[in-house]
């Protein structure tokens, strides 16, 4: 009982930088996670997966500073207050970044 217990808390902890990269939805889980499971034996190979897991952008993280960049483009084009058409309708740019559409 003791040595599966052993086993796997053994495996959770071989396994950290594919449950990391995992739960942050890194671009590269799987590359991370065959890494890990293949050299994370080796010291090298198992902080080498870790400090993968952190680096790099996940996918959300991505979609947020795309969406960010671009309303920061919509805003400098713009200006503060500026109009502009988008799906067919007239928005207006406010200083917050927020836009009021009318029809």
């Amino acid at each position: 009982m003791a040595s599966t217990i052993g086993f796997i808390i053994g495996l959770a902890v071989y396994f950290i930088p594919a449950i990391l990269a995992f739960a942050r939805d890194h671009k590269s889980k799987v590359g991370v996670t065959l890494f890990n499971l293949f050299l994370g034996w080796t010291l090298l190979g198992w902080v080498f997966s870790l400090i993968w897991a952190f680096n790099g952008r996940s996918t959300k993280k991505e979609q947020e500073a795309d969406a960010t960049a671009e309303a920061s483009g919509v805003i400098a084009a713009t200006g503060a207050g500026g109009r502009m058409t988008f799906n067919g309708r007239e928005v207006t740019i406010t200083r917050r970044g927020v836009c009021a559409s009318r029809r």
